[in-house]
């Protein structure tokens, strides 16, 4: 009797041991796993963190825009790509630039004509905006939030001057072209996009604008791509 006693005992006892060990090592992987647990939710909320920052960081910029015409209806196209890149991504826009502060949009649209290309011509003599185009853009190492009026005119064909290129249009540009729809077409089928996208498309009916004297045709611009 005595001996089944000790042996219940040391039965009783094994149990208990085995179930404290295994308490012990449960709530040791718990605790470790809580401690995963609250560092991936460090490493969310600082990512989150980074991104909020990130977002905040966003640049506004107004610009004006000229979608100048020669007399055969073509537009003058700069190539330009990002500095910040390795040079393999090129595209093609209109002239213009940011708006100065303080500045109407027609006298920026009419410096920056002036800059980009020598000509110049009265603020008057610009027809527009006639069109909006809202992109976020992502150039030179920063993102923009780009608001753009653009403006129409029309002259004779000529070559544009880079004399009054500023330090960066003279990193990114490298070329001009007087293009029709059908060039435009072509560039953007060869992977050399043209902005804005629907330029080809709008081409007639700028040439139709620009041949309106004075401040605009008198409506809301027509918002864009």
């Amino acid at each position: 009797m005595m001996i089944w006693l000790v042996v219940l005992l040391v039965v009783v006892g094994a149990a208990l041991l085995l179930t404290g060990s295994w308490a012990y090592l449960t709530a040791n992987r718990l605790d470790r796993l809580h401690v995963r647990y609250d560092l991936s939710w460090q490493a969310l909320d600082a990512a989150l963190a980074r991104r909020a920052v990130v977002a905040r960081a966003v640049a506004q910029r107004v610009s004006a825009r000229i979608v100048l015409l020669d007399e055969d209806g073509r537009v003058l196209l700069f190539r330009g790509s990002d500095p910040a890149g390795d040079g393999s991504r090129r595209w093609w826009f209109t002239v213009g630039g940011a708006v100065e502060p303080g500045e109407e949009l027609a006298d920026a649209a009419a410096r920056e004509l002036f800059e980009e290309t020598g000509l110049r011509v009265s603020a008057a003599e610009l027809v527009g905006p006639v069109w909006r185009r809202d992109a976020l853009i992502d150039f030179n190492g920063s993102v923009m939030r780009s608001e753009e009026h653009f403006f129409v005119h029309r002259t004779r064909c000529f070559d544009p001057s880079s004399a009054g290129y500023n330090e960066l249009e003279r990193r990114y540009i490298q070329g001009h072209r007087w293009c029709d729809a059908t060039m435009i077409a072509e560039l953007d089928a060869n992977g050399e996009p043209v902005y804005p996208r629907q330029l080809g498309a709008l081409l007639a009916r700028a040439g139709e604008l620009a041949d309106v004297r004075g401040a605009g045709p008198g409506t809301q611009p027509q918002i864009i791509r």
